[in-house]
């Protein structure tokens, strides 16, 4: 008898070893860094170091009411924009909100341009892009975001307000030049206070969907033909299209992966970037 009663107690602290283990190995796997996938570009207008007064790399770095006309990008992928002429310029802000510093456009005029060719959605799978914005005065028609484009050809990804939904979030994207753009509309209305725009584009399950503070505005399943995205030379447009659907109000970051983000990479980009922008 004694001796299956210690059996039974032995058997019993080797399953509460077994559950306590499985606990911290539950622990550990939820503080485990989740996997974002590489950085295709990261425009932080906060960081005043990634910006130049100049239409050339820092310094000078600009200070309060500065115009702006060099966009860095700190992922190291050198995808800047610049706005050689001055009234092209968006305007440094600083301690605009959370005190983070961030750049206003003016909606008629402000138009940074990548410089040269890129590759930014060159023969790839998906792309994510975060959008931390605040508009000066709720859309009436389109304005834009951020635009990739081919100069020229019409082929293009793009995050704007709907030229037809009015007041509304709306992203485009193409796979290949020859294709007609897919546009998709969010559901709630845009407003005066700051906001993260989420847009993924999944080419290779040929889907598009956009977020708004972390919650799905939209989704298509009918984004082309699965596949990667045609490899083709292209540029970037802040807040603005190429001279045209221009922004006007602050825009403080723009981060960006190769890599669909499912709910967990959505969830740990949206606490990073709460916390320090207090969305």
């Amino acid at each position: 008898m004694e001796r299956g009663e210690e059996r039974n107690k032995h058997v019993a602290r080797i399953r509460s070893l077994d559950r306590l283990m499985l606990l911290q190995a539950s622990i550990a796997a939820s503080r485990r860094p989740v996997d974002l996938g590489t950085l295709a570009l990261w425009h932080d207008y906060s960081d005043a170091s990634s910006l130049s007064t100049n239409y050339v790399a820092p310094p000078p770095t600009p200070v309060n009411n500065d115009g702006v006309g060099y966009l860095g990008d700190k992922s190291g992928n050198g995808y800047v924009a610049t706005a050689i002429y001055v009234p092209d310029r968006p305007t440094f802000k600083t301690a605009v909100l959370n005190g983070q510093s961030g750049l206003l456009f003016n909606g008629t005029s402000n138009r940074p341009i990548a410089p040269s060719n890129g590759t930014l959605t060159s023969d790839r799978a998906a792309l994510t892009i975060y959008s931390v914005v605040k508009w000066s005065a709720v859309p009436t028609g389109r304005e834009v975001i951020l635009r990739v484009f081919v100069s020229g050809v019409s082929s293009f990804i793009e995050v704007a307000s709907s030229s037809d939904a009015a007041g509304k979030i709306r992203i485009y994207g193409k796979k290949a030049i020859a294709d007609s753009p897919v546009s998709l509309d969010g559901t709630t209305s845009i407003t005066t206070g700051a906001m993260l725009v989420t847009s993924v584009w999944d080419w290779a399950s040929a889907k598009m969907s956009v977020y708004l503070n972390g919650s799905l505005e939209a989704s298509t399943s009918s984004f082309f033909t699965p596949g990667n995205s045609e490899n083709a030379a292209r540029q970037l447009a802040i807040g603005n299209s190429g001279g045209a659907g221009f922004f006007n109000g602050y825009q403080f970051e723009h981060k960006g992966y190769w890599k669909a983000h499912g709910p967990a990479e959505r969830a740990a980009v949206w606490a990073a970037l709460n916390a320090k922008y207090g969305l």
